[in-house]
């Protein structure tokens, strides 16, 4: 578990971590965002130990709006590294806190390439890091920090959940997996066959895409991994399942999805940093 202070990252000797998950119900600091980018977390990546440039969709985004973080790990980073973003819980108003893990997580990939597509279901302005706990003698966090705001009032996010979790159809609802398929960071049209069905039996999406998203262009379809209750989670590509943009612009994809339960799925692509695409939601029983 780590902390900070002075803008620095230190890793937390054992008794204060333990102290640290102990006690989650006392009453920490709200810092604001002026105060998270003196002590590091700045409104653009914060790369100085990374080394490398980082690009991030948005800084500021309503709940339930899908952030793209991406760039290139440095060399010693290997490929197939799993990079995981955890956020800051300040002790007080000095820049003494704790990251805790969340369920959100990426692979370092061909070319030395990651994207990291999640949502964030809780408001207020928070820091954040993504990367790794090196191994060896003298093991570190190795990663970049940043400040995400979610406009919007609540509570405060009392614990982080390191696993996956599952939530009802309403917050996912809120969190813009309908049941009629959401089309509106789309911008072209889309028809579910079924928004329920047998594991394994086909379920087909369809439409047209939009005038920004031209033929040829694929369509790759991603499955949201909840991390709360409140709507965040990250994005896990479904293996296989693509589809290329026809020359009149429609397109159509058939899925069998096996995993079985109440999921958000998104269908799109990346274009200049952004996630394009609709998002639906699937029960399969």
């Amino acid at each position: 578990m780590g902390l900070i202070a002075g803008g620095s990252i230190l890793i937390a000797p054992a008794a204060a971590a333990s102290e640290g998950a102990q006690a989650p119900e006392r009453k920490r600091p709200q810092l604001s965002a002026a105060e998270l980018a003196d002590i590091g977390f700045t409104v653009s990546p914060n790369t100085t130990d990374w080394g490398l440039p980082v690009a991030m969709s948005a800084s500021n985004m309503p709940r339930g709006t899908d952030v793209i973080i991406s760039g290139k790990a440095p060399d010693r980073v290997p490929i197939g590294q799993t990079l995981r973003l955890g956020r800051f819980y300040p002790f007080n108003k000095m820049g003494l806190g704790e990251f805790r893990p969340l369920n959100i997580k990426t692979v370092v990939g061909k070319g030395h390439r990651f994207t990291l597509h999640f949502q964030l279901g809780y408001p207020g302005d928070w820091g954040y890091h993504v990367g790794y706990q090196t191994k060896g003698a003298a093991p570190e966090f190795l990663g970049f920090e940043f400040q995400l705001s979610t406009p919007g009032s609540g509570p405060r996010p009392a614990r982080a959940i390191a696993r996956p979790v599952s939530i009802d159809p309403k917050t996912l609802w809120h969190a813009g997996f309908t049941k009629v398929p959401n089309t509106s960071a789309w911008g072209g049209t889309a028809k579910l066959s079924s928004s329920k069905a047998k594991a394994g039996a086909p379920v087909t999406i369809s439409g047209k895409a939009p005038d920004g998203v031209p033929p040829g262009e694929v369509l790759s379809l991603s499955r949201f991994i909840p991390t709360d209750k409140r709507g965040s989670g990250h994005f896990e590509p479904v293996v296989g399942a693509t589809t290329t943009v026809k020359s009149d612009g429609s397109y159509s994809l058939t899925m069998e999805l096996s995993k079985r339960g109440l999921h958000g799925y998104s269908l799109g692509l990346v274009q200049g940093g952004e996630w394009v695409g609709v998002e639906f939601q699937v029960r399969t029983d």
